[in-house]
């Protein structure tokens, strides 16, 4: 009975999934357009599971050609790279708690990516050394992150790099969907330059109603610093078909009683325009930022969508020549050829309101195919 036992046993399945994933992107920018660049990405992985157990190991390869002053310039040496190298072990750890933890090279985001993103418009992505842990008794979760990013410049190897801590509830549901947490995060990346941020994200859909606001107060230093969010949306059409939202953001500039908000590791280009000018905290120290910009998404098509928004730009307070820094406008749009391959194209347009003739511009077309 024992022999028999033992020969009808079998092992759960492993299972295995190929990845592949290539994208090309055309992209001008500049005063006139001037400024022209071609990059290419080519990232080949393999995932597998059993059970509670999960891992993925992925390489990638990125290049650029950039054309200056009539010559062009190859940037990266096309070698593969080490993008993704984590392993996962989730489950039920009782009747009612869920967890889970990853540990390895890995992509993160945080809500909508202000504090933590994944800053897919970099052609290499952001992978990040980290560990993350997750714990849910639902309607409350909470979420510990410590991520690094070996090699990045001034930065030490062996510090505590940058430590998140996420904790709330919400629900998901036809009619109400909600989400509330606190969130505290300590950059400790740059010994000489340790920051803590924290504050409070929060979001409501309510039939065809969405809003959401965050706010964080930000320590460097002696001098504290704070970003405000808030947006207002609402919904038209079936499966969402047309999404409307005024937004408005506050980020504290250098002053008398506060220093310069630090995105950290956001992605500032998901909320302040395409063209990116304020990726730097330098770009906005005379005085903060406000940007009060206006958004539609729409699905015209199921194969296709399009995206604008319309980006008024200034000051926190009257400082420097006026309160106005400017106007972007932004399009997008994303094709799905094939259910494995994406036509997107757009571009941004950045008015300047002191010196119409440093206005900046760009456009871009990329073809991405996932397999």
């Amino acid at each position: 009975m024992l022999a028999l036992a033992i020969t009808g046993w079998a092992p759960p399945p492993l299972t295995f999934t190929p990845h592949l994933e290539v994208r090309s992107r055309l992209l001008l920018s500049g005063e006139s357009l001037g400024s022209g660049e071609v990059a290419q990405q080519a990232l080949i992985g393999l995932g597998a599971s059993r059970r509670a157990v999960e891992a993925e190991v992925s390489f990638q390869a990125v290049r650029g050609w950039q054309q200056r002053a009539g010559a062009v310039g190859v940037d990266g040496s096309f070698q593969p790279e080490l993008a993704a190298g984590w392993v996962a072990i989730g489950g039920d750890l009782s009747e009612n708690i869920e967890g889970r933890v990853v540990v390895g090279r890995q992509r993160l985001q945080l809500h909508d990516g202000r504090l933590l993103g994944d800053d897919d418009w970099d052609m290499g992505g952001r992978w990040l050394d980290a560990v993350q842990l997750d714990l849910q008794l639902a309607p409350l979760h909470a979420s510990y992150v410590n991520a690094r990013r070996f090699g990045l410049r001034g930065a030490d190897p062996l510090g505590f790099g940058v430590n998140l801590l996420c904790v709330g509830a919400g629900a998901e549901g036809p009619e109400v969907s909600w989400l509330l947490d606190g969130v505290s995060l300590v950059d400790a990346r740059h010994t000489d330059a340790t920051s803590a941020t924290t504050g409070a994200y929060g979001r409501l859909s309510w039939r065809r109603l969405r809003l959401r606001g965050e706010g964080y107060l930000q320590v460097r230093g002696e001098l504290p610093g704070g970003l405000f969010s808030g947006e207002v949306g609402r919904v038209f059409g079936e499966n969402e078909r047309l999404v409307l939202s005024l937004a408005l953001d506050v980020a504290s500039g250098q002053g008398a009683d506060r220093s310069v908000w630090v995105p950290v590791l956001g992605d500032t280009r998901e909320f302040w325009g395409l063209v990116d000018l304020y990726k730097s905290p330098a770009s906005y120290s005379d005085g903060g930022l406000t940007d009060l910009r206006l958004s539609a998404r729409s699905r015209l098509l199921p194969q296709l969508s399009l995206e604008g928004a319309v980006h008024r730009f200034g000051r926190v307070d009257a400082t420097g020549s006026g309160t106005g820094r400017g106007t972007e406008i932004d399009a997008r749009m994303y094709w799905e050829i094939l259910p494995m391959a994406t036509l997107s194209t757009g571009g941004g347009l950045f008015l300047f309101s002191s010196d119409p003739s440093t206005n900046q511009s760009q456009f871009w077309v990329e073809l991405h195919a996932s397999f």
